[in-house]
Formats: C-alpha cells, structure tokens, sequence
C-alpha cells in the first residue's frame, strides 16, 4: 500500500513562505508547522492504495495534464480552519484561479474514474502552514495571523503537477513523488 496525494509544489516561493512561517512561529503557539521542503497546494488527497493502482493512476493523470495549460498562481494572504475561536490549521490563501479550479475537477473526475471517492466538500484551494494542537498562545497567533492577512508572497507559475508518496514517520511525513506530470495543454 502507497499512501498519497497529487499536489503542486512551492519550490520558487520556498524563501517567502518560510519567511512567513517564521513570523508565526515566534508567538509560541502550541503548533506543528509543515517542513519547508513539504509544501504544496493540494489537488487530491487519495489515501492508502495499493501499489498496482499506482500503475493506472499516473496514466490518467498524464492525460489530465495533457489536456490542462500552464498558468500563473498568486500567493497571499493567510487564515484559518474552522475559524479563529477553534484554529485547527493556519494556512497561506491562493487568489482564485479559473485555470486551478479546472484542474482540480479535471482531477477529481479522472480519478472518480477509477474508483476514487470525489471531495463534496468542494474545493478550497490553500498552502496549509501549520495545524495546532492547543489553544496555547492561540490568541497571539490569531493577531499574528491577522497581521499576515494582507502579505502578498508571489506569483508561482505551475507548469505541473505530481502524484506523490506519504510516508509517515515520528518525525514528520516524507513526502517522495511517485510521477511527474507536465501541464502541455492549449491556453485559450
């Protein structure tokens, strides 16, 4: 079994996040930040499968990216779920994306395809930062949050995406790509 997820990485923002996730982590607040190398926008979270599924999941998604052009996201501003009396997960929020939303429902049908269980909760496109274990200094990191609202850390030009692998361990998850997909479709 491969647990997975197909997700988008944040390699040429990776400065400016962990500038922001610096910030936060100086209130003190009782929460596990995600490791640099570990960020990314994701697309679908698939969970346990078994290994020979991998096989025909990477060719639905070489489809899927055949047919989606590359575009443009804008990173800014930061928040929170559920909401500031109950933060559960700290996030840095994406401008909305026409381009992104059809990926992901591009995504969401392929793989619906093959038996994988379509997200009603309906898409909210975000970089999770950190999720927090306790209400510990959960006032300042709301005004820290608040603070964030308006901080505008770039333009990330997705030209891809990735199925990757999540291996938990004591230490955090490791995150290994298990297929690469170009984005070569028509703007139009």
């Amino acid at each position: 079994m491969v647990r997975a997820f197909i997700g988008i990485g944040l390699e040429p923002l990776a400065p400016a996040i962990e500038d922001v996730i610096t910030r936060l982590q100086g209130v003190g607040a009782d929460a596990k930040f995600v490791e640099p190398r570990n960020l990314h926008v994701n697309l679908k979270f698939l969970g346990d499968i078994p290994d020979e599924r991998t096989g025909s999941l990477t060719d639905v998604l070489s489809e899927v990216a055949g047919r989606n052009a590359p575009f443009t996201l804008h990173v800014r501003s930061t928040g929170v779920f559920p909401n500031p009396r109950r933060v559960r997960v700290v996030w840095l929020g994406l401008e909305p994306s026409p381009a992104l939303s059809a990926l992901h429902d591009d995504i969401e049908q392929a793989t619906e395809g093959l038996g994988f269980r379509r997200d009603t909760r309906g898409y909210r496109s975000h970089i999770t930062l950190a999720r927090v274990r306790s209400g510990r200094n959960r006032a300042e990191l709301v005004e820290a949050i608040e603070k964030l609202n308006a901080v505008d850390v770039g333009e990330l030009p997705v030209k891809g995406f990735s199925l990757v692998q999540s291996t938990l361990t004591p230490q955090g998850p490791i995150y290994s790509p298990l297929s690469t997909h170009q984005l070569d479709g028509r703007e139009d």
